[in-house]
Order: structure tokens, then C-alpha cells, then sequence
């Protein structure tokens, strides 16, 4: 269960700076370091709450995008989870990825008319 961030208890710091930051990066790469896979974790080593945006006062997270009037909800989700992953795994601010890009070259896609997000993994 995701819990809600509350913005008047979480101090943010800039991500990747300051003495805390290596610790909080630590927090949120223990599973990925001590399991090779997602289902090698215990569930009794889960937490009941976890929120990639107030980990030790670092955001995990990028910030949301519009998709506009476009029919690819499932384009701008995808290249947000990338992101988001990579800035979990490398402990870095990541370049922002092209949703436009999967629309417009994935020729296994349909565009801003909808289509099938697992062909963007293929892509």
C-alpha cells in the first residue's frame, strides 16, 4: 500500500546532495542489493507503508506529466517508470526519456491513438 506523502511532515532535500543522501540511497536500494529478484523477498521483510517520495527526505520520484489530449496515458506511464527506476538504481537525477519518441518511431505502436504498452518494452 503506497501511503499518502504529507508535505508538512517531510523535509525535502535536493536529491543526491547532502550528508543524509547516501543513507536514504542505501534505504532504497536494500532490496535490489541483498535479492537477485522480486520474489526472492520475504513478505515479512516488507513494509506495511512505503513511499518512493519521503525516503530519509529525498524524493525518489519525478514529477508527473501532462499528456495532454493524447490517447497515450500508457506511453507517458511507461517512460515515467523508466525514469523513475533508473533514478532508484543509479542514485541520480536521469535525463527525462521521450514519451513522443515510443509514439512516434515504435512502429509496433498506434501513436496518440492508443496501442499496446508491452511493445514499448520491445522497443
Amino acid at each position: 500500500m503506497l501511503a499518502q506523502a504529507d508535505s508538512t511532515s517531510t523535509t525535502e532535500t535536493k536529491f543526491g546532495e547532502g550528508a543524509n543522501f547516501k543513507a536514504a540511497l542505501d534505504e532504497a536500494q536494500k532490496f535490489m542489493n541483498k535479492y537477485s529478484d522480486a520474489e526472492s523477498i520475504p513478505d515479512s521483510e516488507l513494509p506495511d507503508n512505503h513511499d518512493w517520495r519521503a525516503i530519509g527526505g529525498y524524493n525518489f520520484m519525478n514529477e508527473h506529466r501532462d499528456q495532454g489530449h493524447c490517447g497515450s496515458c500508457y506511453t507517458v506511464s511507461f517512460t515515467q517508470i523508466a525514469e523513475n527506476r533508473m533514478k532508484i538504481k543509479y542514485g541520480q537525477e536521469m535525463p527525462k526519456l521521450s514519451a513522443q519518441y515510443l509514439m512516434t518511431c515504435n512502429y509496433m505502436n498506434e501513436g496518440c491513438d492508443g496501442g499496446w504498452p508491452f511493445f514499448h518494452g520491445f522497443m
